[in-house]
């Protein structure tokens, strides 16, 4: 017989019998939240003062069949803890999910910013970190286990059929989670479906292409691809460009905070001098206007 049932033994909602079949047509049950009582007929009375109580007899009440104690079981009442406290299983699966990762966020946040990485990257971990939340059912995050990064990346493959690119960069992101945000060891990941890596082939234009595109762009946009092909430029690059990351004389071009907050040189293409030149005249001409019209506080991003 189930063990809730022994007589005096555990359960703070105790089962109250009365030996009698008529009591026993009024047996009624309530629940809460919580937990969920068996009452089984009226309240037991309290003893009269001079009159000794009866302990109540072990094993299952006389007057319920075995299929009817088997039956009340089964409907969730929740063991004792050591302590004396019940806590039901419903309860207990709530402390595994539903937890806050506001602080997750904060300090991922703040791991990105201090180590100088990009705005977009700190989208993009943000938005895997949250996909990661949604596939754990915001699990606590002191609870993660390398299981459930395994899960999560063979789930991206298996059922979402992303890119081998896209579960790379989830990869990153947890790795960049579990090790610099929840200071964790993120050990070998292992037994992980990994997404079908498709060969993909460039399109190159040619030189009459790359010319007829020139001449569709009007100025001074065409400058500035001219500098992302010549000088092989990414465009937050190329437009972050000031005057003295232009050495005519060297003739190279100097890229400061790129990709990575790092700095390289990379040859400036003879064919574009001309015209640099010349966006150097009108950015100076500007300025004069500027200051002219008392707007003398040019803006320098990160400088």
């Amino acid at each position: 017989m189930p063990q809730d049932f022994r007589g005096g033994q555990g359960l703070r909602g105790r089962i109250q019998v009365q030996a009698s079949k008529n009591h026993l047509a009024g047996a009624t049950v309530s629940s809460d939240s919580a937990e969920r009582r068996v009452v089984l007929g009226p309240p037991v009375q309290s003893p009269k003062p001079g009159k000794s109580v009866r302990s109540a007899p072990s094993g299952p009440p006389p007057n319920i069949r075995v299929s009817e104690a088997t039956e009340i079981h089964s409907s969730r009442i929740s063991p004792v803890t050591p302590r004396g406290q019940v806590t039901s299983v419903a309860a207990t699966e709530a402390t595994l999910t539903g937890a806050s990762w506001v602080s997750v966020y904060e300090h991922l946040d703040t791991g990105i910013t201090v180590r100088h990485y990009s705005r977009k990257t700190l989208q993009a971990y943000t938005e895997w970190t949250r996909k990661f939340q949604t596939f754990t059912e915001s699990k606590d995050p002191e609870r993660l286990s390398m299981d459930d990064v395994k899960a999560f990346l063979s789930f991206l493959a298996v059922k979402k059929k992303v890119a081998a690119s896209s579960q790379n960069q989830a990869f990153n992101a947890l790795l960049f989670l579990f090790k610099h945000v929840r200071a964790k060891e993120f050990g070998k990941v292992e037994g992980v479906v990994r997404a079908k890596r498709t060969k993909y082939i460039p399109v190159v234009l040619s030189r009459a292409e790359v010319d007829r595109v020139f001449r569709c762009l009007a100025y001074p946009y065409d400058l500035v691809v001219k500098l992302l092909y010549g000088g092989g430029l990414r465009l937050f690059e190329c437009l972050k460009l000031r005057v003295q990351d232009l050495n005519f004389e060297m003739k190279v071009l100097t890229v400061h905070h790129g990709k990575g907050r790092k700095d390289r040189t990379v040859p400036l293409p003879q064919v574009l001098v001309p015209e640099l030149i010349a966006q150097m005249e009108t950015v100076k001409r500007v300025h004069r206007e500027d200051l002219a019209a008392g707007y003398a506080a040019p803006s320098y991003p990160a400088a």
